[in-house]
């Protein structure tokens, strides 16, 4: 019998910083000699066939650990693992040349047993080694299971960065994911990425990194850098101009924008030294915490003077809009204090206005104020907004729908009115996804977003607590309230009649706080459900 494992190949595919090409580090892939473009396939087939899977994937680790030392130095191997190949790492150890915190172990999304993962992943870190979500958004997408695992990287399914920029349900469902990941120091990388356009998307989403036969197809040896688009290079190609008069601001009329259009040179040489003591304090607390080496700083100084130059060339536009809001989604992915980034832009146009004063440019000074107020503005609600919105469902986030109910809830004990919590929980949903996507559940969601949001009273605050979890705040006594929230359950029914919703309602009295209104709506919910489930049977 052929030994399918004299036959195997390990490639290598970089993992690429979007931004600057800098390869961060590489994943190690196993193929068959000879047909490595079509992908692991022909080895898988040939290794079942043989019945020597298990073997095949053993030598295939094996392999990739021993050519691992010969990688450019500070970067990472990624390594997919399964059970019995962890266990394997475990017992015959590393060869010299390759330290445990170089790996990054790769464990599937679609992992059933992640309870005894979160173990594993547990051993791997005391031993210095990083671990990564694999396949994210083809299964559960589920983010209880990314705080079980706390991984350092989390990599997103080709299937789902394929819908990238033009399908508006894959861009909220990334949007998500950076949100649930912004307090955290998780890196997020896409895989299968293909086209310039989807890097571009992907950076304006807040996700830096990116793999794919876009950027790098694997192979044998090893790369340090990999040439990626300019995302600023292109942004305003295809774009509409729009006056701003017409669209944003009364303030800013087209005969005023002229005038900056008109004095360009001017605005250079004021921007120069304003611009430079701005990017200077890049390097200054609180944002060197977060931009901790000189490559990222020299990006990001990049980045800002192409947004501002465009910002101040006479015309804004709704690229200008983009451009605040990707703004925001990076200084929410790299944590970025707000505050700070208010007041460094305050300083920044004082800074303007005063060499514009020196330079004999005056009467520009109200006009770049009112500029500058609008594009600061612009990065503050986009900011607010991914901060309180959930993408896929148009209600309020969890940590926006705690906070305003814990501010409710203060309200109501202190004036003495009434206050009450529902629970939803929204029982088919995984069914769905199983069935016919994560796109079609993406759907429901947004359905269910839109019906509760339409259905519930005005004042009545909603939120997405989990995957397919909703709250209620309902300022009303419990009877209405009870009223108010089986109206809505009932118009759930008709709009989504695929799905079963199980709800509970608790309503405040003596020592309640909203953790422990939570805990009785919860289980009020989950007795409903059980009574619906008998009665059917």
């Amino acid at each position: 019998m052929t030994d399918i494992r004299e036959e195997i190949a390990v490639v290598f595919q970089p993992v690429v910083d979007l931004w600057s090409g800098r390869v961060l580090g590489h994943e190690a892939l196993a193929r068959r000699r000879g047909r490595e473009a079509d992908g692991f396939l022909p080895l898988k087939r040939a290794a079942q066939r043989a019945r020597q899977l298990p073997a095949v994937l053993e030598e295939a680790q094996r392999l990739a650990l021993q050519a691992a030392p010969a990688r450019p130095g500070g970067t990472l191997l990624f390594l997919n693992v399964n059970p019995a190949l962890f266990t394997a790492l475990l017992t015959e150890g590393l060869p010299a040349g390759l330290a445990w915190r170089d790996l990054v172990l790769e464990i599937p999304e679609s992992e059933a047993d992640f309870a005894t993962w979160a173990d594993r992943a547990r051993q791997a870190r005391k031993l210095g080694a990083a671990v990564a979500l694999d396949d994210w958004g083809v299964g559960q997408a589920d983010p209880l299971r990314l705080l079980r695992l706390e991984p350092e990287w989390i990599k997103i399914d080709r299937a789902l960065v394929q819908g990238v920029g033009h399908d508006p349900a894959a861009d909220r469902l990334l949007e998500l994911l950076v949100r649930w990941t912004a307090p955290t120091a998780v890196r997020l990388v896409a895989e299968g990425v293909e086209l310039p356009a989807q890097a571009e998307t992907l950076l304006r989403l807040g996700i830096r990194y990116g793999q794919g036969f876009g950027l790098a197809a694997p192979e044998a040896g090893w790369r340090t850098y990999v040439p990626v688009p300019d995302p600023d290079g292109h942004r305003l190609a295809g774009l509409h101009h729009r006056p701003l008069a017409q669209a944003v601001a009364e303030s800013l009329r087209d005969a005023r924008l002229s005038r900056l259009e008109s004095r360009q040179e001017l605005l250079a040489g004021a921007m120069e030294p304003a611009l430079d003591a701005f990017l200077a304090r890049l390097t200054e607390p609180p944002f060197n915490a977060v931009v901790t080496d000189a490559a990222t700083a020299r990006e990001l100084r990049t980045a800002v003077r192409a947004h501002l130059g465009n910002l101040l060339r006479g015309r804004l536009d709704i690229s200008d809009v983009r451009a605040a809001e990707r703004v925001a989604t990076v200084h929410q992915a790299w944590g970025v204090n707000l505050a700070w980034y208010v007041s460094a832009h305050r300083r920044l146009t004082a800074d303007l206005a005063r060499q514009l004063r020196a330079t004999g440019g005056e009467d520009l000074v109200p006009i770049v104020e009112d500029v500058m107020a609008w594009d600061l503005d612009q990065t503050v609600d986009a900011t607010q907004q991914l901060l309180d919105i959930d993408p896929v469902t148009g209600v309020l986030t969890r940590g926006a729908f705690w906070a305003r109910a814990t501010h409710e809830l203060g309200t109501a004990r202190h004036e003495g009115r009434p206050f009450c919590l529902g629970v939803l929980a929204l029982d088919g949903l995984e069914a769905v996804a199983a069935a016919r996507g994560q796109r079609a559940a993406d759907h429901l969601l947004g359905e269910v977003g839109r019906t509760l949001s339409g259905w519930l009273a005005r004042g009545v605050l909603v939120g997405r607590l989990s995957g397919a979890g909703f709250g209620v705040v309902l300022p009303l006594p419990p009877a209405r309230a009870r009223r108010q929230l089986t109206g809505a359950v009932q118009a759930l029914a008709a709009t989504t009649p695929v799905l079963h919703v199980r709800w509970g309602l608790a309503a405040l009295g003596n020592g309640h706080d909203l953790d422990s209104l939570y805990a009785q709506a919860d289980t009020r919910a989950l007795a409903n459900g059980q009574a619906r489930r008998t009665a059917e049977s």
